[in-house]
């Protein structure tokens, strides 16, 4: 498809990476707060394991990075795809009151991700528009089907989330393809060279796993569905453009020398002014500022997370500007301290 908008590749990448995230939001805002925190802690453990060897594996590939090539991460993915599944399962169900079926979905869904990124990031980059847009359309109704199904609390919902976590698998055969002919090079030389960017998001996966530990262990588990639901819909334009967008404008930038995209300027900007004016109304109408069901509490962190998100962004582009200066060897100790 010539000429597709810039967007549409960042959209699709978005409902590959996202959809556990839009899951728990779904489930926290119509009611169910408990489930909401269950789902966070299994994501939570798909993140210390899976995100934490990703290698910065989007920025890498959009890149063009020479240092390691397409077929090389995708060598490495398979082969820690299963023992990363095991161990992502074992850390969401030990020590955690999360069910055993919601944990394989998503532990599931996870392994499925690990290999419909690269596809996405593969499509960005041969500009494969037709294929990106039907993979979008197939997971948006796989994700109305798995939101329908946990809201209303259906008894068939672990049957419909299995759907939604092993159909998208079936299209990532596709990428055996790429295996063809392609020159074989050593496990441990091609982990050798990632080890920088693991080390990188190994530091962001496990400390988003150890706060949510942290916050189920203090609070009552509703309270934390709650706080849990409002930093992901408060933070998610941050996390967006960590994750998706990010990378996508710094392509964009290598192709055509531009800067950060007038409208995501001034989508940052609004989001800034709606946190900062959501923070202040939970601050001074608590009475009032009950809206949706939800109370003071969920709004005051909501409105944070909003402008935190958009601080956020803008970090963001001085980390890609680290990642791209030199492969992602310096990037290391900025994440560490970021994190601390």
């Amino acid at each position: 498809m010539a000429g597709a908008p810039s967007w549409l590749y960042p959209l699709c990448y978005l409902t590959v990476t996202h959809s556990t995230i839009a899951l728990m939001i779904a489930v926290g805002l119509l009611g169910n707060p408990v489930l909401a925190a269950d789902i966070a802690l299994a994501h939570g453990a798909t993140v210390a394991t899976f995100h934490a060897l990703s290698a910065n594996t989007r920025a890498l590939v959009l890149g063009q990075s020479t240092a390691i090539s397409f077929v090389d991460i995708l060598r490495v993915r398979i082969a820690l795809v299963l023992p990363l599944g095991a161990v992502a399962f074992l850390l969401a169900i030990g020590g955690t009151t999360t069910p055993t079926w919601l944990a394989a979905c998503l532990v599931l869904r996870r392994c499925a991700e690990w290999f419909n990124d690269l596809q996405m990031c593969k499509a960005e980059v041969e500009h494969r528009a037709t294929f990106a847009l039907r993979f979008a359309a197939m997971q948006g109704v796989l994700f109305v089907a798995a939101a329908l199904a946990l809201v209303a609390q259906w008894p068939y919902a672990p049957a419909v989330l299995t759907v939604w976590a092993l159909v998208p698998l079936g299209v990532a055969v596709l990428l055996a393809r790429d295996l063809r002919g392609a020159t074989h090079r050593q496990l441990a030389r091609m982990l050798k060279i990632l080890f920088p960017h693991v080390g990188s998001t190994a530091i962001s996966g496990l400390a988003l796993f150890a706060f949510r530990i942290v916050v189920v262990v203090l609070l009552a588990k509703a309270l934390a569905g709650e706080l849990f639901t409002a930093i992901a819909l408060g933070s998610f334009i941050g996390t967006l453009f960590a994750n998706v967008v990010g990378q996508s404008v710094e392509l964009h930038r290598q192709r055509t020398g531009r800067g950060l995209p007038r409208p995501i300027r001034r989508t940052l900007s609004i989001l800034l002014g709606v946190g900062i004016a959501i923070t202040a109304a939970a601050i001074a109408l608590p009475d009032e500022a009950r809206v949706l069901g939800k109370g003071t509490f969920f709004w005051l962190a909501c409105g944070l997370s909003l402008i935190g998100g958009v601080i956020m962004a803008h970090a963001v582009r001085v980390r890609l500007r680290i990642l791209r200066s030199d492969d992602g060897r310096d990037i290391f100790g900025p994440e560490v301290l970021i994190h601390m």
